[in-house]
């Protein structure tokens, strides 16, 4: 409770927001509020989604993590959507708390703004995961 609010912000705010983006990415946002297989998009909604996200299809597709060997993109389509969506809406919460008040002082030499994306990196680099190297399906 007592941590600064750039880094709460940054850390749990960022994981919240991801999972409840989930919810609305290329798979959540096929189930219905109770949670049947149900199409309850506009036509025009579900069009617009679908040519926003093949912008992040192809931006991930772009990254090379390891020499040769390219991210998926559209197999990562929900963790990057969310990801997107969680330090989206964190950082707007982030802002609005800081709306109508002093600004803060750098801490250590960093500003909210840098705290917030230290957090939201050090977060996720702690996750450890397991990286099949040969296999094709990057």
């Amino acid at each position: 409770m007592a941590a600064d609010d750039a880094v709460n912000s940054g850390a749990i705010a960022c994981v919240i927001g991801h999972e409840i983006t989930h919810g609305f990415d290329d798979q959540g946002r096929k189930f219905d509020v109770r949670g049947n297989l149900a199409d309850w998009w506009t036509e025009a909604a579900a069009a617009a989604f679908k040519e926003r996200s093949e912008l992040l299809v192809a931006q991930y597709g772009g990254y090379e993590a390891l020499p040769g060997k390219f991210v998926n993109g559209r197999l990562s389509l929900g963790e990057n959507i969310a990801d997107l969506g969680g330090v989206s809406v964190a950082y707007e919460a982030l802002q609005r708390s800081l709306a109508g008040r002093p600004r803060p002082e750098p801490l250590d030499g960093f500003t909210p703004e840098q705290r917030f994306f230290l957090a939201w990196a050090q977060l996720w680099g702690r996750t450890p995961r397991e990286i099949p190297v040969h296999s094709a399906r990057w």
